[in-house]
């Protein structure tokens, strides 16, 4: 739902939706048999011609079947903003090959009003990787003001996190606690939008790059209320026991990375949410949040 501005998100589900269907294609191909369809050479007019014409057009219905199932999958990238939006399609011309490139989709649409309403219920899976207040961004531009190339103390990825706060002053415009709720206002606005876009028995991944527990499971709490006993948190042994693994700590409805793990990433909030079945999404009253 928020494709840009790198489009590496969507690289990812490409490489991920296609090579499914590649190997499902692969798997198609080594289960014909040698000599194709036209392996009779008898007469028309024989019960065995007849039998063996049927057979075959059997087998090609079923392989027509299984062709159309395996490259069924498709993928809509969405960026309002119609620089980003540019960027990401040149990375996916880049980087995608030909025939992968004309089931991908790139639209510009503002994701928390389209979504919900005019494509609710048509998706199999769901990642909105919501625009949030960047924590770290936000200190690392700070640093940068302050020292020139972020020296000051603020991990950049090559293994120190620490931070000298008497260094840094981070002006209100960036960051402050008003911006945070009304950013994280309209998170629940997309949330709520990309849980109404998917089809029940459907899932998506709710991200942000944010410590803010008003931006992170606050946002999940507001729209698991709105929609009623249609959703549920999951969380999937499996990508438990890897972001665990890598120091992720648990939070009550996904999961915190923050920079000072092993990893030296983050900070990344992720959650998992299972459309169980269908519902309208109700109405909550706002300025619910709590300061946090």
């Amino acid at each position: 739902m928020c494709a840009a501005p790198g489009g590496g998100k969507s690289l990812v589900l490409a490489q991920l939706l296609l090579a499914r269907e590649h190997q499902a294609a692969l798997a198609l191909e080594d289960s014909r048999p040698d000599g194709g369809a036209d392996s009779s050479s008898s007469s028309s007019s024989s019960p065995n011609s007849r039998r063996s014409r049927a057979t075959a057009n059997a087998s090609e219905d079923k392989e027509e079947q299984a062709e159309s199932a395996a490259f069924s999958g498709s993928l809509v990238c969405n960026e309002l903003d119609a620089s980003r939006r540019a960027r990401l399609v040149r990375v996916l011309r880049d980087y995608v090959p030909v025939p992968a490139r004309y089931r991908i989709r790139v639209t510009p649409h503002d994701g928390a009003r389209f979504w919900g309403r005019q494509e609710a219920e048509q998706y199999d899976r769901v990642l909105l990787d919501a625009p949030c207040s960047s924590d770290r961004h936000v200190l690392q531009q700070a640093a940068a003001r302050v020292g020139g190339s972020g020296g000051s103390g603020v991990g950049n990825g090559s293994g120190s996190s620490s931070l000298s706060a008497t260094s840094i002053s981070v002006p209100r415009s960036d960051w402050s606690l008003q911006r945070c709720r009304r950013i994280a206002a309209q998170q629940v606005k997309l949330l709520a939008a990309a849980a109404q876009a998917l089809k029940p028995g459907g899932r998506l991944v709710y991200s942000t790059c944010s410590i803010l527990d008003l931006e992170n499971d606050q946002v999940v709490d507001r729209v698991l209320e709105r929609g009623g006993d249609s959703l549920r948190v999951l969380h999937p042994p499996a990508a438990a026991a890897a972001l665990e693994a890598a120091g992720a700590q648990r939070a009550r409805h996904g999961w915190l990375l923050l920079p000072d793990g092993p990893l030296d990433c983050g900070p990344i909030y992720l959650a998992v949410v299972d459309k169980v079945g269908s519902s309208s999404f109700r109405r909550v009253k706002q300025n619910k949040y709590a300061p946090k």
